[in-house]
C-alpha cells in the first residue's frame, strides 16, 4: 500500500522575512510534482500567499478556534485541531484532522467526543508522538492494530529526535502506513523528508512509490530559499551521516561491527539529478534568450567528477550553493 506523504514545514519552520509569495508557490508546486500529497500551513503562509496553487492538497492548522474563519476564504482538504481546540462546538465546513497524542485504549472515547463537537465532521486522525522504539514486525502488528480499531483514515507523525523519528518513519512506510507526515528541513523533532527520501535511496536502492527524486531537488532549492536557517544545507552531508551511522552499526547478537557494503558513489548520481532538476526549472521560466542561454551553460558544464572524498567531507565546501 502506498503511504501518503504530508509536508508540514510551513508550520514548524520559520519563514525569512523576506520570502516572496513566488517562491513560496514555486515550493509547493516543486512539492506536488515530486508526489507529496498534502501540504500543511498556518496563517503566517496564509498571510503572504494571494492564493493557493492548484495541483496541491492543503490541511490548515486552526492554532487557535479564532482563525477558523481563515478556511472559509480557501480551499481546504482538512483543518487540523488538537483535542485542546474543542472546548467549544466547532462550525466548519472543512472536514477536520483531529491530532493527537497516541495513548493506547483511550483514542476511540476522545474520538467520539471530537465528532460531537464537530458535528461529526472529524473524517481522519493524526498521531503525533514519539512511538516507541519498535522494530519492523511490531511497528507492522501496531499499524495494523491501529486501522482495525479506528474507523477512519490515520496519520502518523513521529516527533523524537531527529535520527529516531527519521527511523520510524521508514519503519511506518513498510508497515502500510495510510499516511506520514515529515518536514523537508532538518529539525531537532520532526522526521526530515529530504533525509527519508535519500535513506531509501541509498539503503534501500529506491524511492517511495510515486516520488519523483529530480522534482525534490527543486522543492530543496526552493526551501533554502524561503526558510530561515537553511544557508548550510547540503544533501551531501547526509551521505556523510549515512556513512558513518552505518560504520558504527553493531550486531545485535554478537556486538561485532557490521560490514559496509553501501558506497558514497551514489552522491555522484544525486548531484547530476541536481543539475537535471535544474534544466528543468529553467525550461519552465519566462527567460530572456541570453540569461537562459547563460544559466543553462553553468548548468550544464557543473562538473560532476569532482565528488572525491576529501571534497565529500569538508565541512567549508557548499557544492549545491
Amino acid at each position: 500500500m502506498k503511504t501518503v506523504l504530508i509536508d508540514n514545514s510551513l508550520c514548524v519552520s520559520a519563514l525569512r522575512e523576506d520570502a516572496s509569495a513566488e517562491d513560496i508557490c514555486g515550493y509547493i508546486k516543486a512539492l506536488a510534482s515530486a508526489g507529496i500529497k498534502y501540504v500543511e500551513l498556518d496563517f503566517r503562509a496564509l498571510m503572504k500567499l494571494r492564493e493557493l496553487p492548484k495541483g496541491m492538497g492543503y490541511i490548515f492548522r486552526v492554532v487557535d478556534p479564532m482563525f477558523i474563519q481563515i478556511s472559509d476564504a480557501f480551499k481546504f482538504d482538512y483543518i487540523v485541531m488538537t483535542f485542546a481546540d474543542l472546548k467549544k462546538n466547532i462550525s466548519s465546513k472543512t472536514p477536520v484532522m483531529l491530532e493527537l497524542p497516541y495513548v493506547e485504549n483511550t483514542y476511540r472515547g476522545v474520538l467520539r467526543y471530537a465528532q460531537a463537537q464537530t458535528n461529526g465532521m472529524v473524517t481522519a486522525i493524526r498521531f503525533c508522538d514519539d512511538f516507541g522504539y519498535r522494530d519492523l514486525e511490531e511497528t507492522k502488528r501496531f499499524v495494523s492494530r491501529i486501522k482495525n480499531n479506528v474507523p477512519l483514515p490515520v496519520d502518523f507523525c513521529p516527533r523524537n529526535t531527529r535520527r529516531a523519528a527519521l527511523d520510524c518513519a521508514l519503519k511506518l512506510t513498510f508497515s502500510g502506513a495510510d499516511s506520514l507526515t515529515l518536514s523537508v528541513p532538518r529539525t531537532k523533532l520532526f522526521a526530515s523528508l529530504e533525509e527519508y527520501a535519500i535513506s531509501f535511496l541509498s539503503v534501500y536502492d529506491t524511492l517511495p512509490k510515486g516520488f519523483d527524486i529530480y522534482e525534490f531537488f527543486g522543492a530543496v532549492y526552493y526551501y533554502r530559499r524561503i526558510f530561515k536557517n537553511s544557508e548550510n544545507a547540503d544533501i551531501l552531508k547526509l551521505f556523510e551521516t549515512l556513512d558513518w551511522d552505518i560504520r558504527m552499526m553493531r550486531n545485535a547478537d554478537t556486538g561485532e561491527k557490521t560490514k559496509f557494503n553501501i558506497a558514497l558513489k551514489s552522491s555522484n548520481m544525486l548531484r547530476k539529478n541536481f543539475a537535471s532538476s535544474l534544466e528543468k526549472m529553467l525550461a519552465r521560466e519566462n527567460l530572456e534568450s541570453d540569461e537562459f542561454e547563460t544559466l543553462v551553460d553553468a548548468v550544464k558544464y557543473f562538473d560532476a567528477s569532482v565528488c572525491s572524498d576529501d571534497v565529500i567531507y569538508d565541512e567549508h565546501m557548499g557544492l549545491l550553493n
